[in-house]
């Protein structure tokens, strides 16, 4: 499959409401690839909205791989959650942001 027809899949895949949270944040990993301006925007979409854990999971690694400076604020608010699975992907995009 071409990478802009994978891309393409991807974006449908995580813009659906049908599929599963936990595949939809997997796949918006998938999707950090092949379109990362993309991939940020539903991370920042799904970081402003409630979200599954899974999901705002997903999207802290995405801005750790594809987001930009301005975009610590949003990763940072994530640091202080008791929920280790947020706190552990904020400091990790943290670091990578910080490069």
């Amino acid at each position: 499959m071409p990478a802009a027809e994978l891309a393409r899949e991807a974006s449908a895949c995580v813009r659906s409401e049908k599929v599963p949270p936990h595949i939809r944040g997997i796949v918006l990993l998938v999707l950090a690839k092949y379109n990362r301006t993309e991939a940020r925007q539903y991370a920042l979409d799904f970081l402003a909205n409630d979200q599954p854990v899974m999901m705002k999971t997903s999207a802290l690694v995405v801005l750790g791989v594809a987001g930009y400076v301005e975009d610590r604020a949003v990763v940072k608010a994530y640091t202080d959650s008791p929920d280790v699975r947020l706190n552990e992907a904020s400091r990790a995009a943290l670091q990578r942001l910080s490069r």
